[in-house]
């Protein structure tokens, strides 16, 4: 709720005071015969695949970890299989990072590579403009004082944008904060609604 309203400093204080003491969960596995133990790997800020409708407890013991929050000094769960849940790249770098040192720590197999859902962040679509029939937007992240400032018509124009255009914060979907800059003196306006992301 905290990093909804934009306080990613009391929402980032409440991640190390639950994740912190508790980067592993045991899901209750509810089947009858031996299970398949999977390690399923995911951020704490959000960003995370759902997997309810398709690891199910009657098949799999999960074993949730957080891997920012993981003690490397501490072994892994026992597993067979290890799905990477963290599907944000713009929102879950940190997490991505982690869960790439933790699969030094496995030879199990991993589903969803880290290292491979890093390089789908927003500004990464761009070499699918190389696929035939395939138009992509032009994507570029920049600090939002750049786009509040007097100065920012012409920073975009350097970046090949033109008005009108659409302006975002990282790591939402569907539409949230999501708002359009119509033209150059409405654009500061625009950026203001949009909460901040670290």
């Amino acid at each position: 709720m905290l990093a909804e309203l934009g306080d990613e400093e009391g929402a980032q204080w409440h991640r190390r005071r639950g994740f912190g003491v508790r980067p592993v969960l045991a899901l209750p596995y509810r089947g009858e015969g031996p299970p398949v133990s999977l390690l399923l790997l995911v951020s704490s800020v959000g960003g995370n695949i759902p997997t309810r409708n398709f690891l199910d407890d009657r098949v799999f013991q999960t074993f949730v970890v957080a891997p920012e929050f993981y003690d490397f000094r501490a072994p892994l769960p026992p597993h067979q299989v290890v799905f990477n849940a963290i599907g944000d790249a713009d929102l879950a770098t940190p997490a991505l990072l982690a869960a790439q040192s933790i699969l030094a720590y496995t030879k199990a197999p991993v589903i969803n590579l880290p290292s491979a859902v890093r390089a789908t962040g927003r500004a990464d679509h761009a070499r699918l403009s190389q696929t035939p029939g395939v138009v992509v937007p032009l994507t570029v992240t920049l600090p939002r004082e750049q786009l509040s400032s007097p100065e920012a018509a012409a920073t975009l124009a350097r970046h090949g944008f033109r008005f009108p255009l659409l302006v975002r914060t990282p790591g939402f979907h569907t539409g949230r904060h999501f708002s359009a800059g119509r033209k150059p003196g409405a654009l500061a306006g625009a950026v203001a609604e949009l909460p901040e992301r670290n």
